[in-house]
């Protein structure tokens, strides 16, 4: 794995009811204070936030300064009692930026009620784009590969330039403890996936790579998978094959 690219994570907090401070950014004074100290070029509050209806708000396109260096935050997400932050850079960056974006929220709402220790649960999704020392063709069987050579393209009647794989992917679903359905909560299905860049030529091996876990895992995910294809490759010291034209 020799290039990671446009790494994103993003981070899904829930909440008690009532800990985000909804009350604070009705304010729009108070509002404005915290779009510039983030520099969010957008922000959408799609139901009046005084009323019984959804408590939303989105903020769009900002960025702070961590560690001398500058993270974009592309967005964060108020929604009832989910806060969802996603960034470009890694999980522990993510970490950091809550916490900075907590911390001022707190400061603002003169109400110590935000924070990790008081989320209920917390989920996260990295993705990247990778280059990985591998033929895409090498994860698939010698079967499937007689077949797509072989057999499928027989029913295509157009002239085929070439038939490539497009897809590596894998779907997960979660339980939730008591507690957790106590409070209502629920973890949607989450998707590994591994597939060729789109609009990249397929020979220059550049993936793009999604899964539920934080960069850290997500990283050491795709680097042993391409291990297990490389090393099976030197271990039968086969020669790669040309993947099927047609």
């Amino acid at each position: 794995m020799k290039e990671i690219q446009d790494l994103h994570v993003t981070q899904i907090r829930i909440f008690p009811a009532d800990t985000i401070p909804y009350e604070t950014f009705s304010v729009s004074e108070k509002l404005k204070q915290f779009k510039d100290v983030f520099h969010f070029s957008n922000t959408q509050i799609p139901f009046p936030l005084s009323g019984p209806g959804p408590k939303v708000i989105l903020f769009e396109s900002g960025e702070f300064d961590l560690k001398k260096r500058n993270i974009i935050l592309n967005r964060l997400n108020l929604e009832d009692r989910r806060l969802v932050l996603e960034i470009t850079g890694s999980s522990d960056e993510a970490d950091a930026i809550f916490e900075i974006i907590a911390s001022y929220v707190n400061s603002i709402s003169n109400k110590v009620r935000l924070n990790e220790k008081n989320c209920l649960i917390k989920t996260q999704e990295t993705s990247c784009l990778a280059f990985l020392e591998l033929d895409f063709w090498d994860i698939f069987s010698s079967e499937m590969k007689k077949f797509v050579k072989n057999e499928l393209s027989q029913f295509i009647k157009l002239p085929a330039l070439s038939i490539n794989p497009k897809n590596f992917s894998f779907g997960v679903t979660f339980r939730t403890d008591d507690s957790l359905q106590e409070e209502g909560i629920t973890i949607s299905p989450k998707e590994i996936t591994i597939q060729p860049r789109a609009g990249i030529p397929f020979k220059k091996r550049i993936f793009f790579t999604q899964s539920p876990f934080d960069s850290d895992a997500h990283l050491k995910m795709i680097q042993t998978f391409e291990n297990c294809f490389t090393s099976k490759m030197k271990a039968g010291g086969a020669v790669r094959k040309k993947a099927p034209e047609k």
